[in-house]
């Protein structure tokens, strides 16, 4: 076939596409039949979504569970960084 380009595991194109998963191959190959409209309306709805992935993700994130969970019980560790470290920062040697 005139103007195929086949890509070996040597080159850089070939490194790619052994990494790439069967799911986005297949979105690809979706994306390739579609005409413009296509493109445009799969488009929009693949934004809408990662949007809402998005703002789901940061809504739940911050703060952690971990959050605050622990007190040290003093207010001047930012003071005496250097002395809570060299002592190990409270933890047994």
């Amino acid at each position: 076939m005139a103007g195929l380009v086949v890509a070996t595991p040597h080159t850089a194109l070939g490194a790619y596409t052994c990494l790439m998963s069967s799911q986005r191959d297949e979105l690809h190959e979706i994306i390739e039949s579609l005409d413009d409209d296509g493109v445009r309306r799969l488009l929009a709805v693949a934004k809408e979504q990662v949007k809402e992935l998005i703002v789901s993700v940061v809504e739940s994130a911050w703060p952690p569970g971990w959050f605050n969970v622990g007190t040290a019980g003093r207010s001047d560790i930012a003071i005496n960084a250097e002395e809570l470290l060299a002592e190990g920062f409270g933890c047994p040697r």
